[in-house]
């Protein structure tokens, strides 16, 4: 009688404080609460006692025993086509089965995640010294190992709810990738060395290769993040991607062509078809950008939860003509710029305005690239992540633009003048002003979410932790706070 006492107990003072919300539904977890043989006679326990189901409390087994899991069909308005590419917006692809509900905070209650980082300029810059003379010291065949040391310093100290993130891709899975571009490309270029039909062949083939090493390098980049020591995963199929590219990789590579034609065979007309065909090509740029935030967004997964994607047409379309004014007007101001200045040279000098021309070009493309690279980058993380969550979570980035840009181009100009010294300082600034411009609005616990995500816990170990009493439940999840302590405290001792 005294489990069935206690947890009356419990459920009598949670009922009484809105305080111990964090507590609420942790009580469905079969795993950190294994179900007891229930007693009989004097003394037993009501039925509204007993130990619920996992995960929704209408299907008997625990999580490993569900299946592949998935979001719970939602009782909204259907979806409409080219939302997110999930079912209903609320992350069910079309045709998959739906899974058991996701325990989640009181009705109302939606808990704010802050996102930090707590890395240092000083702890970074001792791991990209130590990169790059290994990069030097091996000729670039360290890449692999030097790029996971970078992510794994920036990952480690990313905290979201207070649990940190991880890298955990070994570095021998980026070797095919890695391999595969070097050898396309080296192909590439020296195909074009010998004549324009060959490297505009090369390209081609290049091309549609492509697509398939965007979407590996996707799949390692999702597969390799860890969050509580709960792996995200990526099941988005390939010719998925294909679709989403498709058309501005056909448009570019007649663009090439078209050029190629004209250029060896003096066809009349050819730049012009060459001209039109960049043209259209650089036009379907946003629709392609939006096709494949579509495609990977909602393919992406944590435990039972799967990310949908409301991003529209209209909103990438915008992003892409704000940045052709952006670009329109520093390049006419950087080009009044240059004239002044060479017009200024020829004067003081006396001397060819040709002999400056060159570094008034760099200095103009530099400008071009300090203005118009965090301004996309801004407006896409915002647009993005903004757009990005589920019935459980949602993700908000609210990074303000001119101070980005203003970080960003700062950073530029002192890694150039530094040689790239300040390399380092650039990155941890940066990120650590994307970081504090995210959170996560969730209606689910971290813990709760930790549970289900994790790896599934064994009969035996269940069993052992069940014989073991309360003090061993702690270890079957390490990243989760003791759970009868937790309740202990909110309950007053």
């Amino acid at each position: 009688m005294g489990d069935g006492y206690s947890c009356c107990q419990i459920d009598m003072n949670l009922l009484a404080s809105r305080s111990l919300v964090r507590a609420v539904r942790l009580a469905d977890l079969d795993v950190l609460h294994p179900p007891v043989a229930e007693p009989s006679g004097v003394g037993a326990v009501p039925p509204h006692s007993r130990t619920p189901h996992a995960i929704g409390s209408t299907v008997p087994g625990t999580p490993s025993d569900l299946g592949p899991l998935s979001e719970p069909a939602p009782r909204s308005r259907p979806s409409r086509p080219g939302e997110g590419g999930a079912s209903a917006g609320h992350g069910r692809l079309p045709g998959e089965p739906p899974a058991p509900e996701l325990p989640r905070l009181p009705k109302g209650v939606v808990q704010t995640w802050p996102v930090r980082f707590d890395g240092t300029p000083a702890g970074y810059a001792r791991v990209w010294l130590g990169n790059v003379l290994l990069l030097l010291c091996t000729l670039g065949l360290a890449w692999p190992w030097t790029y996971r040391r970078a992510q794994r310093y920036l990952l480690r100290h990313t905290l979201v709810a207070d649990h940190r993130l991880d890298y955990s891709l070994p570095p021998g899975a980026l070797w095919p990738r890695l391999g595969i571009t070097l050898l396309l490309w080296l192909g590439v270029a020296a195909a074009a060395a010998g004549s324009a039909w060959t490297g505009a062949l090369a390209l081609t083939l290049g091309g549609a290769v492509w697509p398939l090493l965007v979407y590996l390098k996707v799949q390692q980049k999702v597969a390799s993040l860890t969050w509580a020591g709960c792996h995200f995963r990526f099941d988005g199929p390939w010719p998925g991607l294909y679709r989403a590219v498709a058309a501005s990789l056909v448009l570019g590579l007649l663009a090439v062509w078209a050029g190629v034609l004209a250029w060896q065979l003096a066809l009349p007309g050819g730049w012009a078809w060459s001209g039109l065909l960049a043209l259209m090509t650089l036009l379907s740029l946003p629709v392609a950008a939006w096709r494949f935030f579509s495609y990977r967004q909602p393919h992406i997964r944590l435990g039972p939860l799967r990310l949908t994607w409301k991003g529209s047409r209209a909103a990438m379309v915008q992003l892409t003509l704000n940045l052709m004014a952006a670009v329109l007007w520093v390049g006419l101001a950087g080009a009044g710029v240059a004239l002044g200045a060479l017009g200024a040279w020829r004067l003081l000098t006396g001397e060819p305005a040709a002999a400056a021309a060159p570094w008034l070009g760099a200095l103009l493309v530099l400008a071009l690239w300090s203005v118009v690279v965090p301004l996309a980058e801004a407006r896409l993380l915002n647009l993005v992540w903004n757009k990005t969550g589920n019935r459980h979570l949602r993700t908000r980035s609210r990074v303000h633009v001119p101070t980005y840009v203003r970080l960003y181009a700062g950073n530029l100009w002192r890694t150039v003048f530094t040689l790239g010294a300040y390399w380092p300082w650039a990155v941890v600034s940066l990120r650590a002003l994307r970081m504090r411009s995210m959170a996560v609005w969730s209606r689910v616990d971290p813990d709760v979410l930790i549970a289900h995500a994790g790896p599934p816990v064994s009969p035996e170990r269940r069993a052992g932790a069940s014989a073991a009493g309360p003090a061993s439940r702690s270890d079957e999840q390490p990243t989760q706070p003791a759970y009868v302590s937790r309740l202990d405290a909110a309950s007053g001792g």
